[in-house]
């Protein structure tokens, strides 16, 4: 007779190695429990880390922003009227002013010193170019040049001395004579290098030709911007009556004893 088959011993095992899945896996979540646990730390830690710098970071803001409230306020204060803060603020607007005025007399006194030694110069030039009729004429674009500064200069005296009194203006007038007479010395030798240019560039000297012309192209030029400011000004000044209303390219020199046509040596503020 046959035994029956044990059911015991297969039940155990399944119960052995149910058991030992059920540890291995408990371990397991404990394992990875306890690492959440420590990212979920350190996160918490790096956030609150965060947040506590974010806070110092408003704070210094806010302290910044007082300061540079507190900066404008300064600077407003300081830009209004330094007579109603400085004391006798008025008294050092006179004395700048009275500085700055004799620094400009100065300048003008020396300035006018120095016209007479360089028309002494310019003469001198003009001689040399004079006494070779058939030369090259080195001095000529010096001696325009030297000329358009002196007239310059004596134009923008004339202009400041306009509120002056008739005895101020009538020395200027006198003491630019000179002026005068060298500007018409250099009309005539530049009028006589015309009429002779054909000889003088048969003598070996083409360049003349090109001296006479670049003259002739600064004089049209400054010409052209005295017109344009003329009729602006006459523009501006459309209700009064002007006795002169052409715009010719002759010009005139400011300061001259008698009005005659020129090359177009007059300046701007002469015309003006």
């Amino acid at each position: 007779m046959l035994a029956a088959p044990s059911l015991e011993t297969p039940l155990s095992t399944r119960l052995n190695g149910s058991a030992g899945t059920a540890q291995s896996m408990r371990a397991k979540l404990g394992s990875e429990r306890a690492t959440i646990e420590v990212q979920l730390r350190e996160g918490a830690s790096s956030q609150l880390e965060a947040t506590r710098d974010a806070l110092a970071r408003l704070r210094d803001t806010r302290v910044a922003a007082g300061d540079i409230r507190e900066q404008m306020v300064n600077i407003e204060r300081l830009c209004e009227d330094p007579r109603t803060v400085v004391e006798g603020m008025e008294r050092i607007n006179q004395v700048s002013r009275v500085h700055r005025h004799f620094s400009q007399v100065i300048d003008l006194v020396q300035s006018l010193t120095d016209v007479y030694d360089k028309i002494d110069r310019i003469d001198r030039l003009l001689q040399a170019d004079q006494d070779d009729p058939l030369g090259p004429a080195p001095n000529l674009l010096p001696i325009h040049y030297h000329l358009t500064q002196i007239e310059a200069f004596r134009n923008e005296t004339v202009l400041r001395a306009k509120r002056s009194s008739p005895e101020a203006r009538a020395t200027l007038d006198r003491y630019f004579e000179r002026l005068s007479g060298a500007l018409e010395m250099f009309d005539q030798h530049y009028l006589g290098i015309a009429g002779r240019l054909v000889a003088i560039c048969r003598a070996g000297h083409p360049s003349v030709a090109v001296k006479l012309a670049k003259i002739a192209e600064l004089e049209g030029s400054r010409d052209e911007k005295a017109i344009a400011i003329r009729i602006v000004k006459k523009q501006k000044c459309a209700g009064t009556v002007h006795s002169s209303t052409d715009a010719a390219a002759w010009s005139w020199r400011a300061g001259s004893r008698a009005s005659r046509p020129t090359r177009g040596r007059s300046s701007t503020t002469a015309r003006v």
